[in-house]
């Protein structure tokens, strides 16, 4: 919920010392050590890491004492003066579910340093749990009236308080070992996506009470937290909603600055200047947590497109049209185009751009003067602001860590069930020295369960001819149709493609998503919907949507040419394949015979098409304008040693770019394109 509302007043607190029992804590405070980190990240260098556990010490300190309150065996964070009072069901509420969420992650990850972390946070999940609202009484009322109320339901929920309650459970589990945080987690995680998910689409709505199917808040688009919920209850449903909040940030926000809007509507999704709150299509007091929340994906999960937007908003910033790289340029609210609407500072707006720097190096001096800007104790009048510095600097200084790394995974997933689908990698091959006509080659290793190891060397471009060796994977046609997404753990020593690859599609790479390199395992979940057409189809304005039931097979090559990559595969899962639940994966080599693609010995002359092609004995030959119109459909039948030579009818124009495909029914389908002369 927005928080923009402030409260104002001293606040007074007791404290009674009560002998309490220590746990053990698998993660105890400070972890940046051992911070289980994916993505590379940076850290103040101009603090040792003491120093920045020190900070968050004393932050931690100052947060607990002005705020934590306890009411017998039940605690809550004081947050009042949150939205206009026709808006609540009382006028003096005691706090919201947003704050509860923000306290319980603090003290999850602060156990071992707070002796009494683990008596809070089961005072805060009593409390929780007792607070129902009326929409899902699996759900948090986001305003509590009456602390020590049971069962009650005072009001709708709001989906950002209770996605960060059911993280916190996760980290709970995983901190303590206690089988119970797991079981309230996945009931909380189950009760999210049926009341405050879009199901359909994967979006975020703003609680149990909203049945707008379009309307979105992005600080609710936590994509980290949606992994988490994936690696909890295995639910494919969660890694769709993640990569489907970088398919909104694509539509709606602006490719120059990178700044998100607060709220969406639509499809595709743009600004809404005609939300609930206002500002909504503005970059202010919600959007304000957006770089904070997809730096911790990008910190724990290595994920590029959340790089790609936190380090496009800090360019900005660090330009002469943000910031200026100063700090104290940092104003509490801006137009999309990078104008400040506001010209006062809030740390609100400062610390989130501060956990967006920590991905890439250029950010250091800017990184350097914004923490220590944020890093020290002030006497902010809200739980907001403090919940959002602090929690900012225990992400900056590593020691906010995953509920599913090394020690305590939450429900570790079986291994995937195989059966008669199982993929197994092929080489596409052109004879027997595994290479094509301009050098194209592909070697693939599976004979151990569960790894696929690849060598692809794909041959520089002479002309407008070009080809490329790949290994790919076949299913029969029609089996894709209800794919969902792909998951990849991979290791490669330079970029990769995965393309889907489609029989009819004119060019026949296929629809394509690129993998980055990484010399280190790295998982990365795809949407279906995100594959791609390759460039050079979108650069010849070629339009052709993806159609799954066309999909016959998966290929991998590599991107750079005239360049040999090398790597390994240890998962690669299909999900929806033939309307199935279990993902179907690689098992051991079936002995497959390889297929024989690439150049495969054709040529084009001034009015006819040669083709040596040994393992065929007839061809289908195509030849399509860059527009996709089909202009020749052949079968060519090839002689014992497999040559043919085919006349290019007077039909065709000459001096265009064209589009030939050659398929046989032995595996061999090649495209590229051709200049007739």
């Amino acid at each position: 919920m927005n928080s923009k509302a402030r409260f104002a007043g001293i606040v007074l607190t007791v404290w009674v010392l009560l002998i309490t029992p220590l746990f053990a804590q698998n993660r105890p405070f400070p972890q940046a050590a051992d911070n289980g980190f994916v993505g590379t990240v940076i850290k103040p260098s101009n603090r040792e890491q003491n120093d920045l556990n020190d900070d968050v010490k004393k932050l931690y300190d100052s947060y607990k004492s002005r705020f934590l309150r306890q009411s017998g065996s039940r605690y809550y964070i004081l947050a009042t003066g949150n939205g206009d009072d026709e808006d609540k069901p009382c006028k003096n509420e005691q706090t919201i579910s947003e704050a509860h969420g923000y306290g319980m992650i603090i003290f999850a990850l602060m156990a071992g340093y707070d002796k009494d972390a683990k008596n809070i946070f089961d005072g805060m999940n009593e409390l929780r749990k007792a607070q129902k609202a009326t929409g899902n009484s699996n759900l948090m009322s986001w305003v509590v009236c009456n602390v020590n109320a049971n069962n009650v339901q005072v009001s709708s929920s709001a989906t950002d308080g209770d996605l960060d309650n059911a993280y916190a459970l996760l980290l709970a589990y995983k901190q303590w070992d206690d089988n119970s945080y797991l079981n309230d987690a996945k009931t909380l995680i189950d009760a999210i996506m049926s009341s405050e998910m879009h199901t359909s689409i994967y979006r975020t709505n703003l609680g149990d009470w909203d049945r707008n199917g379009n309307r979105s808040r992005s600080s609710d688009w936590m994509p980290g937290h949606f992994r988490a919920f994936y690696a909890a209850n295995q639910k494919d449903f969660w890694r769709q909603a993640a990569d489907t909040v970088y398919a909104l940030l694509a539509q709606c926000s602006n490719q120059t600055t990178g700044l998100i809007p607060d709220f969406v509507t639509g499809s595709p999704a743009k600004p809404d200047p005609n939300a609930i709150e206002e500002n909504g299509d503005k970059y202010s007091y919600n959007a304000c947590r957006d770089p904070w929340r997809l730096a911790l994906d990008y910190a724990h999960h290595g994920t590029e497109s959340a790089k790609n937007q936190i380090n496009k908003i800090s360019a900005w910033l660090r330009g002469s049209n943000g910031a200026k790289g100063d700090p104290n340029n940092i104003k509490a609210g801006y137009n999309l185009n990078g104008s400040a609407f506001e010209n006062y500072e809030d740390i609100i707006f400062t610390a989130p751009f501060a956990s967006g720097m920590i991905a890439d190096p250029a950010n250091q001096n800017f990184l350097n003067s914004t923490y220590n800007k944020i890093r020290s104790v002030n006497n902010y009048n809200d739980e907001y602001a403090t919940a959002l510095q602090l929690l900012s600097v225990l992400l900056i200084s590593g020691n906010w860590w995953a509920p599913y790394s090394s020690g305590g995974d939450i429900n570790p997933p079986d291994p995937p069930v195989t059966d008669s689908r199982d993929l197994v990698f092929e080489e596409w091959e052109s004879g027997e020295d595994d290479v094509d006509e301009l050098g194209s080659a592909a070697s693939v290793d599976q004979t151990k369960e569960g790894e696929v190891s690849f060598t692809l060397f794909r041959a520089k471009e002479v002309g407008e001819a070009y080809t490329w060796a790949q290994i790919a994977t076949y299913f029969e046609t029609g089996d894709f149709k209800d794919a969902t997404s792909i998951t990849v753990t991979y290791t490669s020593d330079k970029d990769i493609v995965i393309t889907l690859i489609d029989p009819d599609f004119t060019g026949g790479e296929g629809y394509e998503y690129l993998l980055k390199s990484s010399s280190t395992p790295k998982t990365v979940s795809i949407n279906v919907a995100n594959f791609q057409q390759p460039e050079w189809a979108a650069d010849d304005g070629l339009d052709a949507p993806l159609n799954k039931n066309k999909i016959e097979g998966i290929g991998i090559y590599a991107k750079d040419d005239d360049a040999t990559t090398k790597g390994k595969i240890t998962k690669f899962e299909v999900f929806g394949m033939n309307g199935g639940s279990t993902p179907i994966s690689f098992g051991k080599s079936k002995g497959v015979k390889n297929r024989v693609v690439g150049g495969a010995g054709i040529t084009v002359s001034k009015n006819s098409i040669n083709l040596n092609v040994p393992n065929e004995k007839a061809v289908s030959l195509k030849i399509s304008d860059i527009r996709g119109r089909l202009l020749l459909n052949r079968s060519v039948t090839l002689n014992s040693s497999g040559f043919a030579s085919f006349g290019i009818p007077n039909s065709i124009s000459k001096n265009q770019t064209l589009i030939l495909n050659v398929k046989g029914k032995n595996g061999l389908n090649v495209s590229q394109k051709i200049l007739l002369k």
